[in-house]
């Protein structure tokens, strides 16, 4: 694979673009929207806006939206699946321990952070059962500011 514009030479660190001795360009960043305020107010944001600006710049934007479809989907999935099944602290604990690092990974910093939760020592099951209605709203959530994004889901 040759030289394009924006890589960056590994002999002197320019990536071509406008650097000034010294001083690299900023890259751009993603404006920080909010989401529509529901019943639902999360106190944390549904998309990381620097995480979602890196993912915006490195990947096409078909893969982006088929990433976070795929995420969304198997999200949802996992969580019907974990109400159907007998509550054990293995299963809170694994899907707690997924999500939250898939979720960090895509900058759905407020499914990471509800995910935590999942990985407690102890976790009644009244306690599980909320704590996956809430990251089911959160998928909602998430799913609102992809849109507003502009990323087609």
């Amino acid at each position: 694979m040759g030289y394009r514009p924006g890589m960056r030479d590994l002999r002197t660190g320019s990536t071509g673009n406008r650097e000034v001795r010294g001083q690299r360009a900023t890259p751009p960043q993603v404006p920080a929207r909010s989401v529509p305020r529901k019943s639902y107010e999360p106190s944390f944001p549904a998309l990381d806006p620097s995480t979602f600006g890196t993912l915006r710049r490195l990947l096409d934007e078909t893969v982006l939206a088929d990433t976070y479809r795929e995420f969304l989907r198997q999200t949802r999935r996992r969580l019907e699946a974990a109400l159907n099944a007998p509550a054990e602290q293995d299963v809170a604990h694994v899907l707690g321990h997924t999500l939250r690092g898939t979720a960090g990974m895509l900058g759905a910093a407020g499914l990471a952070r509800v995910a935590a939760e999942f990985e407690a020592e102890s976790l009644p099951e009244t306690r599980f059962r909320a704590l996956v209605q809430e990251t089911l709203r959160g998928c909602t959530l998430l799913e609102a500011a992809l849109r507003e994004a502009h990323v087609a889901l």
